[in-house]
């Protein structure tokens, strides 16, 4: 069925003036606070800091590149630890000291020699000797070597003697390795990628077929946008998800998991309308239904009328025993069943982006200019952000804070639900577009997502000032919190 059936006859409280008579704020001037590194970015970067540290140390590139894979790239720890006691630094890493090079033993080039790992007999120069004087031959090297970095074991490639704890290098990694070139151009990536891997504040951009990452300069810059359009969360790498915490996404995964997937199809997607029990099946974005059968108006949210002027069908109904294994239940059920609409909202309004361009083009062919008919890709893109920041935000209803009042956020979750439907309806809508309409609801719904973000952050939902310390809920353990934004320590 259509879920725009009749939506004419709806009795909005948007008024076409409501959009001159806000006093919208400007935008403030944000400062990105990361930056994106394509992959010679990053390569640029790892060659000058092993660049500095070989200069400081005077050391081989290959030695200084070794110690920085072994101090995860924190070159501050690493020449700290070097100044403190350099022979304790390499024996403790397992390096071969440069400037301390052991005499190895001089055997006859003639000489028939056996290998400890295959037990066969080589002569000397079939056999490939390192620093610490271990000789193996050239086949159980090649071996040794494909076999470990094939499992991505860079920084633990070790001579493989028995109790010997010297790392190998990459210029003996290359020798060992001879024709090779692939194996070693694959360890050259292993590398690459502990370079991004290790640095607490740069992450791999998720997006499909990218090869970017994102560096933040504090750690409090959670929402980032690589140059290739993926929006991201830096804290956990998943899309953005405001306002919930990455540790309540990460509680809500898991448990959606362990609930099961057996319902959630008829629960998302079917309803039986409230007053002839047919059943509907829902294939547009807007919550606001009209059943074929009978003609019934209803909302899909909480089954309710049509036309119903307070919005209240995202509250949490308050159970008589709210810690009883049912009351939980339904807490669950509740926030599941409007976190799984919204998402369903949210891809079935995909479809109005893939169309937007089309209907820009129709607009400008009528004679609009280009500009003018903006609105629609502009309008699309915010319905977007905000469908997805609802679905979130019933995510973090569920793992309220204590310190959060439930009420003023679900006063505030409703205003904006209410405008988001509003703006769907009129983006969904066939026909000539209203502008004006559109562009004021579209102000309307940024306008109350700027609200609870600004009020969940600013402590006015809690009605007290902005504690940093306090934006986890309350199952985690203080002292041993390390989530994202909101690390807690001395």
């Amino acid at each position: 069925m259509n879920s725009n059936d009749s939506f004419d006859d709806f009795d909005s409280d948007f008024e076409e003036n409501d959009v001159n008579e806000w006093d919208f704020e400007e935008d403030d001037v944000k400062v990105n606070n990361y930056k994106c590194l394509s992959p010679s970015d990053i390569l640029v970067e790892q060659t000058d800091n092993i660049k500095k540290i070989a200069e400081l140390f005077s050391i081989p590139s290959q030695t200084s590149k070794l110690l920085l894979i072994n101090f995860k790239w924190n070159s501050d720890l690493l020449t700290e630890k070097f100044y403190d006691n350099e022979d304790k630094l390499y024996s403790e890493s397992g390096i071969a000291n440069p400037h301390k090079k052991k005499k190895l033993e001089v055997i006859d080039s003639s000489a028939i020699l056996e290998c400890t790992i295959c037990l066969e007999e080589f002569k000397y120069l079939e056999m490939e000797r390192i620093q610490c004087g271990h000789r193996f031959c050239k086949a159980c090297w090649s071996e040794y070597l494909t076999v470990t970095i094939f499992g991505g074991k860079v920084t633990e490639i070790v001579c493989p003697a028995r109790a010997c704890t010297l790392q190998l290098d990459e210029v003996t990694i290359s020798t060992m390795l001879g024709n090779s070139t692939e194996l070693f151009s694959k360890y050259q990536r292993f590398v690459a990628n502990s370079y991004v891997n290790d640095h607490k504040n740069i992450r791999w951009c998720p997006g499909k077929g990218c090869n970017n990452a994102v560096r933040v300069s504090l750690l409090r810059e959670k929402d980032v946008e690589c140059k290739c359009g993926t929006k991201f969360c830096f804290g956990c790498g998943n899309i953005q998800h405001a306002p919930t915490d990455c540790i309540m996404l990460s509680d809500w995964n898991k448990k959606a998991q362990s609930e099961g997937d057996d319902s959630k199809w008829m629960v998302t997607f079917t309803k039986e309308c409230p007053k002839c029990m047919a059943l509907i099946h829902k294939d547009g974005g807007c919550q606001y239904m009209c059943c074929h059968s009978c003609k019934h108006k209803f909302c899909w949210m909480c089954l309710g009328a049509f036309d119903h002027a307070d919005h209240s069908c995202n509250r949490l109904k308050v159970e008589k025993d709210p810690n009883s294994e049912r009351a939980q239940l339904n807490k669950y059920v509740h926030f599941m069943t409007r976190y799984n609409i919204h998402e369903q909202s949210l891809q079935l309004e995909n479809k109005l982006s893939l169309v937007a361009q089309k209907v820009m083009k129709e607009l400008a062919e009528k004679g609009m200019s280009w500009i003018d008919v903006q609105f629609i890709e502009n309008s699309t893109k915010t319905l977007t952000e905000t469908r997805r920041m609802l679905k979130f935000s019933y995510i973090y209803g569920y793992y309220l804070p204590s310190h959060v009042n439930r009420e003023i956020f679900e006063y505030l979750q409703a205003d904006l639900e209410a405008g988001v439907e509003r703006l769907s309806a009129l983006l969904e809508a066939t026909g000539d577009k209203d502008k004006f309409a559109i562009i004021n609801a579209t102000e309307y719904v940024k306008q109350r997502q700027k609200n609870i973000l600004t009020g969940l952050m600013e402590g006015e939902i809690s009605g007290g000032s902005a504690n940093l310390s306090e934006k986890y809920y309350d199952s985690v353990d203080v002292e041993k919190y390390e989530g994202w934004v909101y690390k807690i320590g001395p």
